[in-house]
């Protein structure tokens, strides 16, 4: 059925990032392999928590799920308020995408939910 609209997670979200703090390999979310090769819309939402003071998240592309280079930055979300919620939407073809803590979230956490759709 051309046209028809298929959630590739579930109607929930897939959680990328779970109230974590750190720049390093903790603080990275991959999207599922479902996602993966195909021309996907997809919605980031970067919550920081309470509390929280700086920080910095990436969402990004690449070729593949384990891209070993520098992946594409599509969208920046800095700090700007605690318990406060960012958006970044995505329409594109894509290997692989995630939500990467870039820099360290002072005195706080973030967590990112990603949603994601194709036209079948």
């Amino acid at each position: 059925m051309a046209g028809v609209n298929i959630n590739l997670l579930p109607a929930t979200g897939k959680v990328l990032i779970d109230a974590q703090a750190l720049a390093d390999e903790t603080g990275i979310g991959v999207m599922p392999a479902s996602v993966c090769g195909r021309y996907v819309e997809a919605t980031f939402f970067v919550e920081f928590s309470a509390g929280s003071s700086a920080g910095q998240v990436l969402i990004e592309s690449a070729p593949s799920r384990n891209y070993a280079g520098t992946w594409v930055a599509e969208g920046t979300v800095n700090w700007a308020a605690e318990s406060k919620a960012h958006r970044v939407s995505l329409n594109l073809l894509t290997g692989a995408m995630r939500a990467r803590i870039s820099t360290e979230i002072a005195d706080g956490t973030v967590t990112v939910t990603a949603f994601a759709s194709t036209n079948s």
